[in-house]
């Protein structure tokens, strides 16, 4: 049985792109991220094509960074909860400038300092990341693939293990893509038994590390998992 809902916000999403073209390249791929060749491990990404006179929009993830962001979770479970906060949410303190001799008007807002407790609580929890980045925990996370309806696209949410360095390889993610929406295939098909857990996390260490080291080199920022 159709579900009334979903069919019609696939009509909306064929509606919206009669009027909204994507721009996709003569490959039929959309994307607006910058491919980084020369890393040697690859997070997410995000891309489109069309399918149906309907726009498909590709979120992808590698399962690495799945397994990245459960290492986050178990650091703010460990550090306990946060304190609460004395000052109104997003408080501010107006900035005044003089105007004339007598009268001054406000040209900015500055943002409250984090209270003590608060960044005791935030320097807890970057310990613990670090420390549970360095050693690992014990989580698995296997390949996914989910679909969610819009009126202007239909999303797909996909975690697999693939690479997605250049162009080339988007084309393939979209290729896969197409396959798993028109039931072509699955993700159990195409990846029997896989699983990513700790002994994996462990063993890109110096992979992470050397990426880490490339992109403070290019553009002078830190972050482990960029």
């Amino acid at each position: 049985m159709r579900n009334e809902h979903v069919e019609f916000l696939r009509h909306r999403a064929t509606d919206y792109h009669r009027t909204h073209s994507l721009a996709i390249d003569t490959s039929g791929l959309y994307t607006h991220h910058v491919f980084e060749p020369d890393r040697l491990l690859s997070w997410w990404h995000d891309c489109g094509f069309i399918l149906n006179k309907r726009q498909i929009m590709v979120w992808w993830s590698h399962p690495r960074m799945q397994y990245g962001d459960a290492i986050d979770e178990a650091a703010f479970l460990q550090a306990g909860d946060i304190p609460a906060n004395d000052a109104p949410v997003f408080a501010t303190d107006p900035q005044w400038k003089p105007v004339g001799r007598s009268r001054k008007k406000i040209v900015a807002y500055r943002s409250r300092p984090t209270s003590p407790a608060r960044q005791s609580f935030y320097n807890k929890v970057h310990a613990l990341q670090d420390r549970l980045t360095r050693e690992g925990i014990d989580e698995t996370v296997t390949p996914s693939f989910s679909v969610q309806y819009y009126d202007w696209c239909s999303g797909v949410d996909l975690c697999v293990p693939m690479e997605i360095r250049t162009h080339a390889d988007a084309v393939s993610l979209i290729a896969l893509a197409k396959k798993l929406l028109t039931r072509q295939t699955t993700c159990a098909i195409e990846f029997d038994n896989y699983r990513y857990g700790k002994a994996d996390w462990l063993r890109e260490a110096d992979a992470r590390a050397a990426d880490t080291e490339r992109r403070r080199t290019e553009d002078g920022n830190g972050g482990e998992r960029a």
